[in-house]
């Protein structure tokens, strides 16, 4: 991923009709962010039969600078980006790279000092239905496109409630259409965040909840006991593990990680001290811990006298936020 946003940044470049030995592999449609399902996964039905045996690019085009991925309706490919100081929508024909229309609109956009060797954006997938493409800027300029001529049909303009000092990324859930609406995120830190449903046809806003600050990934859809809800990437509501993270970050000075991370890696007595740890302790660890993987964690166990371990299934770093609930059923048996 971190190539993909490097290469994005200095020049996207849309790959269309793949060609290889046994010809060209026709790809089915792909109008969302992760595709029809927005789950990142092709059926088997609409996969070749037989592979190439090796691919060329049957064309390429240069459309500007962002992080967007482009998605794919009706034999044409759409994407936003960026040509600073505006966002570009282009709309490209995908037997031979030929730009069908394209339309761009004024996006100012101060970045995060942090953000220094970042694209401006924009980070938002576009969304394809009815025969209407939606998108979303970085500073949260919303739009409607006539998918067959590039017709603006509608717009909204919240860069008002964004404020993109405190935000390394700007605006960058991509929408999600739910129950014949648009759904959308955006706003900043500073001045909460929005949750909007649009109606598609003529952009009316038909509910709106207001929040906290927003974090960057984009909503999915659930059903609980029946009703249709929709996720923000964490399994406690409202809360999103990474945009927690990246946000401390934010709020962070500099070298405040790194100095963190230095002392920890500084501090060569600990199996030593645990040696001498004499009350009952519970080690409660996460399966899938890549900061701390639990073959990481033996060599504490075998030196704690006294200690009981529990590896939370399915569980990463951050426990308390993952996994609450087994968690305090973990802490029960020893507290």
């Amino acid at each position: 991923m971190r190539g993909l946003a490097a290469g994005l940044a200095i020049g996207l470049v849309v790959v269309g009709g793949v060609g290889g030995a046994g010809g060209v592999v026709e790809a089915q449609d792909w109008p969302q962010w992760r595709g029809p399902t927005r789950d990142g996964v092709v059926p088997p039905a609409a996969t070749p039969a037989a592979w190439p045996t090796s691919f060329e690019p049957s064309w390429t085009l240069e459309i500007g600078e962002g992080y967007a991925s482009p998605i794919v309706a009706n034999g044409h490919a759409f994407t936003i980006s960026r040509q600073d100081p505006r966002e570009v929508v282009t709309a490209v024909d995908l037997g031979d790279g030929s730009v069908i229309w394209r339309q761009s609109y004024e996006a100012a956009f101060e970045k995060n000092p942090y953000a220094v060797t970042m694209a401006k954006g924009p980070n938002a997938t576009p969304l394809f239905a009815d025969g209407r493409l939606f998108t979303v800027g970085v500073s949260g300029i919303v739009a409607a496109w006539s998918a067959d001529d590039g017709t603006a049909l509608w717009r909204h303009d919240f860069s008002d409630i964004f404020d993109s000092s405190v935000l390394f990324c700007g605006t960058a859930a991509s929408p999600v259409l739910a129950n014949g609406l648009v759904i959308l995120q955006v706003g900043s830190d500073v001045h909460g965040s929005r949750v909007v449903a649009l109606d598609p046809v003529d952009g009316e806003i038909r509910w709106t909840w207001e929040g906290p600050g927003p974090g960057y990934a984009s909503p999915a859809l659930i059903e609980i006991g029946g009703t249709a809800a929709h996720l923000g990437g964490s399994p406690t509501p409202g809360l999103w593990m990474l945009g927690c993270g990246l946000r401390l970050m934010e709020e962070s000075g500099r070298d405040v990680v790194h100095t963190d991370l230095n002392a920890c890696n500084q501090y060569t007595e600990g199996l030593g001290h645990a040696t001498r740890i004499a009350c009952p302790t519970l080690l409660i660890l996460g399966e899938r811990d890549a900061l701390t993987p639990v073959r990481a964690t033996h060599a504490l166990a075998d030196a704690i006298p006294t200690v009981a371990t529990v590896v939370l299934p399915g569980a990463g770093h951050a426990l308390l936020s993952e996994r609450p609930d087994p968690v305090l059923d973990a802490l029960i048996r020893i507290v």
